[in-house]
């Protein structure tokens, strides 16, 4: 449900939910919060939501423009699910972390995949991380915390093996150590980011959204930064374990 514009310094509310709208680069959002939370909280989310989407269109490029640019975030305070994305829909409970992940996810997971497994979801909770760090709402300290607290947790998937240990600390440095490897081979002239931002901006008509296979993400890699991850890949990839 799309509100006008002139809704966009009240809210709507209906049942348990109050809707707001308000329009970042052209691009249009209905935000459902529980008419529970306060005004400040409401605002800070707003807020919130604003400056990471602005951040990320500007690292990753707009958001696919195949599809409407109408999308509805729904925050819960329900931690007992942690969120997900679809192509014109977010919902989160309210956590910087787990609502930029699933932000992410509209440029990486929900449009673009690889045959690597861990790269849609360690991938995506890594390029959080890094996201928080750059935009200053995380520390250099909260950073690293954050990260040595991911090697201890181990959750796994019941309902998918291909989701099996996503947040296990040998995936999450997977991820971390393939966009380091390209860092460092370009003199940081490139990273992870510019790989997904190619993706979407010159190489959709290309792979057309499909899930690509691991030569085809190597390849995808080489054709952006020139570097060769081929060997890393080799090293590090264990898809039965990662």
């Amino acid at each position: 449900m799309i509100y006008p514009n002139e809704y966009d310094n009240q809210y709507i509310s209906f049942g348990e939910f109050d809707m707001k709208q308000f329009t970042i680069k052209n691009t249009t959002f209905s935000l459902s919060q529980l008419n529970t939370a306060s005004k400040e909280e409401r605002e800070e989310i707003k807020k919130f939501i604003e400056d990471v989407f602005i951040y990320l269109t500007d690292k990753l490029g707009e958001p696919p423009t195949d599809y409407a640019r109408n999308f509805v975030i729904t925050i819960l305070n329900d931690r007992s699910d942690s969120g997900s994305a679809g192509y014109r829909t977010l919902i989160s409970y309210w956590d910087k972390k787990v609502l930029t992940h699933e932000f992410i996810h509209w440029w990486n997971g929900v449009t673009m995949g690889s045959g690597i497994n861990v790269w849609n979801e360690a991938g995506t909770e890594y390029l959080a991380f890094k996201t928080l760090k750059d935009m200053g709402v995380w520390t250099e300290k909260q950073y690293i915390q954050s990260m040595i607290n991911i090697n201890a947790v181990r959750e796994v998937y019941p309902y998918a093996k291909y989701y099996s240990n996503v947040y296990e600390g040998e995936a999450f440095a997977f991820m971390r150590d393939l966009d380091l490897l390209i860092i460092e081979k370009t003199n940081g002239q490139f990273s992870l980011e510019d790989v997904i931002k190619y993706y979407h901006q010159l190489g959709r008509e290309i792979y057309n959204y499909k899930n690509l296979s691991i030569n085809e993400t190597v390849e995808l890699i080489k054709n952006v930064t020139g570097v060769d991850v081929t060997n890393f890949i080799n090293e590090r990839y264990a898809p039965d374990t990662i």
